[in-house]
């Protein structure tokens, strides 16, 4: 399997990120993200800061969360 397959088949960082969260009742550290998600650091921090450039996520003291809905 190459890598852009692999790619394809788990979808993109921000996108799992994104599900993840959502599917957590409570603020997700770091780590406990990268080791949930199976992605490098780097690239989760990648995704994780241009989903806080967009106001998708926020980080806590406790860790990341999804934003509050706006609106």
């Amino acid at each position: 399997m190459t890598r852009s397959s692999k790619s394809r088949r788990r979808g993109s960082a921000s996108a799992r990120v994104v599900e993840h969260l959502h599917a957590t009742p409570r603020p997700q550290p770091t780590e406990a993200l990268r080791v949930a998600l199976r992605v490098r650091k780097a690239d989760l921090l990648a995704a994780l800061r241009g989903l806080a450039d967009r106001g998708l996520v926020t980080k806590t003291e406790h860790g990341w969360t999804l934003a509050p809905p706006t609106g």
